[in-house]
């Protein structure tokens, strides 16, 4: 843990008796998937994520952005599957500047209820792509078997004499 974590009494206290790092498997969906946690103890399971922002408002867009409740409710499902206990899911997110500002944060209910939706969706077409043997890419009209244009952002383009 890096010297911020650890003078925080509150994170300190979270990450203490318990494990880090252990796989847990199990069948979700008819798929069998396996997590990881970084660390579960009997309070909860911990998840560290460095980031530019650890603030509310912040690590929350990064959430959204990186589909990091997907990840919580699917580590949520599979422990409490496992371990026939409920626990809450943490988030612990610590900037990557100074003065590493570090923020515990307890990812909600109706949060973990989308990201269940979310990540059976996901499964779903897995499944439905491991079944039919069609692993789809890109779709688009420019799709000439298999070769795309490449997509180039408008405001980088320059005018070219040609």
């Amino acid at each position: 843990l890096s010297n911020v974590l650890q003078s925080d009494p509150c994170i300190s206290f979270s990450l203490s008796n318990g494990i880090a790092e252990e796989s847990f498997f199990a069948k979700v969906d008819g798929m069998e998937v396996r997590v990881r946690p970084d660390y579960l103890t009997k309070f909860g399971i911990y998840d560290l994520k460095t980031t530019n922002d650890a603030s509310p408002e912040g690590f929350g867009k990064i959430i959204a952005n990186e589909k990091y409740h997907i990840q919580a409710a699917l580590y949520k499902d599979v422990i409490s599957a496992f371990m026939g206990v409920d626990l809450p899911f943490f988030f612990l997110a610590q900037e990557k500047a100074a003065p590493f500002v570090a923020q515990m944060y307890l990812v909600p209910d109706w949060l973990i209820a989308q990201g269940r939706t979310e990540y059976r969706e996901a499964l779903h077409s897995l499944g439905q792509a491991i079944e039919a043997d069609v692993w789809t890419a890109y779709q688009g009209e420019e799709n000439r078997d298999g070769v795309r244009d490449v997509s180039f952002p408008r405001w980088a383009i320059k005018e070219v004499l040609v």
